[in-house]
């Protein structure tokens, strides 16, 4: 099989860290809503709640843990209802049960045309029999496993339904505090039909930030939307991020001409990626070095426009690596 859109998105945002350097790639866009983001804060707000659960305590004990995981991982808003040994009446059916392990129980909140299902359940088995288990299970159409996690007392993977677009599924392995139980955290995200975008309206163009160089050209007709700069002891970093009507291909064209017409620049051509274009360059001159990358692409939120992402540092002249004197 292959992944489908959904499951690859799963993936995409399964793999990837949230926060990234300034001067890094950029973040990855997550949908608006309750989405993918909500859906594992969920899951490991009921992480920390199964450690509340120790070696299966009693309702109240698992009722407190339960309003905790709720506390933490929901907004007030949200409406929830909580199942002590139970599930909801309208839980997603299919889904699969691990074998003799025991049901603490069970959420559900709804907001905004979606519903998160999550259900709590406890066994003695070995963490990793566990993980095999839903994955094999949960790799049976109509499901399948994008994403698959192990480490010392703690695994979780990730899963869609081939069958809808609009379907998440998450399943946690954790060891509780006593070392002897697992507490299984599977929880699911259904919703309706994606609501239609707002359509994209272009702001204003943000200033150049602080201290940029007049020497570096600038692209015409051009709107930034978001600067940064940071300085060291002995270099300074600039970003530059704008949406031009312009093609990615006539972006690095512009640079690529501009940069070759002053002379003494050296321009390496970036390896496509997709639609994606690019190039990075380097100066020397009066003892500072230049060094940076362009990279233009079309833009996802409105196709009509490019997004352009400048970088670049101004730092000491790099000395040139010493050659070994023949023997």
């Amino acid at each position: 099989m292959t992944l489908g859109p959904a499951n690859r998105r799963l993936a995409d945002f399964f793999g990837r860290r949230l926060v990234l350097r300034v001067f890094g790639k950029r973040p990855s866009r997550l949908p608006k809503g309750i989405g993918r983001a909500s859906l594992l804060i969920v899951l490991l707000a009921v992480a920390a709640a199964a450690g509340a659960c120790g070696g299966g305590g009693s309702d109240k004990q698992a009722e407190e843990a339960m309003a905790k995981f709720l506390e933490i991982g929901q907004s007030p808003e949200a409406p929830a209802e909580i199942m002590i040994g139970g599930l909801p009446a309208d839980m997603p059916s299919g889904l699969p049960d691990y074998p003799g392990a025991s049901l603490v129980g069970s959420t559900v909140t709804a907001t905004g045309g979606q519903k998160v299902y999550t259900v709590l359940r406890e066994t003695s088995d070995p963490l990793d029999s566990v993980l095999i288990f839903y994955e094999e299970e949960l790799d049976q159409a109509p499901w399948q496993v994008a994403l698959s996690t192990s480490q010392e007392g703690l695994a979780a993977l990730q899963f869609g339904n081939l069958d809808d677009p609009n379907f998440f599924g998450a399943v946690i392995i954790q060891d509780s505090s006593d070392k002897v139980h697992r507490a299984i955290l599977l929880s699911v995200q259904v919703s309706g039909e994606a609501p239609t975008p707002e359509p994209f309206e272009l702001g204003p163009s943000k200033p150049l930030p602080r201290g940029f160089p007049a020497e570096m050209p600038l692209y015409p007709d051009m709107t930034v939307t978001s600067t940064a700069w940071a300085r060291t002891a002995d270099a300074t970093d600039f970003r530059l991020d704008f949406l031009t009507k312009s093609s990615p291909q006539d972006v690095i064209a512009f640079y690529r001409s501009e940069f070759q017409s002053r002379g003494g620049w050296a321009i390496t051509e970036t390896p496509s990626q997709g639609t994606a274009v690019g190039i990075s360059f380097e100066h020397t001159a009066e003892g500072q070095t230049w060094s940076g990358s362009i990279g233009a692409d079309w833009f996802i939120e409105e196709p009509t426009y490019t997004q352009v992402s400048l970088q670049f540092r101004i730092g000491p002249e790099i000395e040139p690596t010493p050659t070994a004197a023949p023997p």
